[in-house]
């Protein structure tokens, strides 16, 4: 006999909403987050300025664009794996004799 599949429905989903979460946080830092931070230090004066103007300026061939690219498509999957096993149990158990939820 075949081992069964449980999953938690709800922890799926929380797991979903979290990840969407950490991608909206995380959004700004990857489209103009260099810019805006060389932007505020213009007309600043220090001995570190230039420095740090020079560190964001190599920071600019960031992955971070790729990389929202790529988790977004992982999250697109999640969203359609979780509609997925919701369907086919909800399916299974009304086949079986009733509804779950």
């Amino acid at each position: 006999m075949a081992a069964k599949i449980e999953i938690d429905h709800d922890a799926f989903q929380a797991g979903i909403q979290k990840m969407d979460s950490s991608l909206e946080n995380f959004r700004p830092y990857s489209k103009n987050f260099i810019e805006q931070m060389q932007d505020s230090l213009d007309g600043m004066n220090g001995d570190f300025i230039s420095e740090m103007i020079d560190v964001l300026g190599s920071m600019r061939d960031t992955k971070a664009p790729e990389l929202m690219k790529a988790l977004g498509s992982h999250q697109r999957n999640l969203k359609f794996v979780y509609a997925e096993f919701v369907e086919k149990d909800l399916s299974i158990a009304t086949g079986v004799g009733g509804a779950t939820e």
